[in-house]
């Protein structure tokens, strides 16, 4: 298989839920396209991607044939990678917009401890949402929509990617909120979730 000259990342939101389990490194990291296929086809989700992606759209005709064969007929897909940058979890932020207003913002990871950066959290926010009126808001189209953040050490906000908002990235229940480490160890990782029960591996 060839080799990338950099790493590089699948730009799909289905398959970072259910696929880096199969990954080494447990991430959407790939070196070569082998291990792109190989994301791809661990993937459950990415079937939303491609078979209803437009169900959440306003002009979407549910009427339109199941599954929106219609919609789809003469679409053409294309396939999205991006370099890939090893971001530190626990700073990550998804932020929320509905009908152009900044409604929050909440760990994209639930399962991260973030509580050395609560003393931070004010000074975050207001970066954000200065960030959001400055660059986003002035940017972004859809009325309603969410975007991830990573805040650097310099709290530098640094956009990751942009989405409409829909039941795949609602937000969790602690907006502007941040996780101890106690709370941290409550929620599962993903690999819990979508990787190989244990007593299957124990069978191997």
């Amino acid at each position: 298989h060839t080799l990338f000259s950099f790493s590089l990342s699948p730009s799909l939101p289905s398959i970072t839920q259910d696929a880096t389990w199969i990954n080494p490194v447990s991430s959407l990291r790939c070196d070569n396209a082998d291990e792109v296929v190989l994301m791809l086809k661990a993937s459950d989700r990415i079937l939303h991607d491609i078979l209803h992606c437009f169900e959440d759209c306003v002009d979407h005709d549910a009427a339109r044939g199941a599954g929106g064969e219609d919609e789809l007929k003469d679409f053409k897909y294309i396939l999205t990678l991006r370099k890939w940058y090893d971001f530190d979890r626990r700073r990550e932020l998804r932020c929320f917009v509905v009908d152009g207003v900044f409604r929050g913002a909440s760990q994209r990871y639930v399962n991260e401890d973030t509580s050395n950066l609560k003393d931070q959290k004010e000074e975050i926010m207001e970066r954000v949402v200065d960030f959001f009126e400055r660059v986003v808001q002035k940017k972004v189209e859809l009325s309603s929509y969410c975007f991830d953040l990573f805040i650097s050490r310099d709290l530098k906000p640094i956009v990751i990617d942009i989405g409409p908002l829909d039941e795949e990235r609602l937000p969790s229940d602690r907006l502007l909120d941040l996780i101890s480490p106690e709370e941290a160890e409550q929620h599962p990782s993903e690999k819990s979730l979508y990787g190989f029960p244990v007593d299957f591996i124990d069978m191997v």
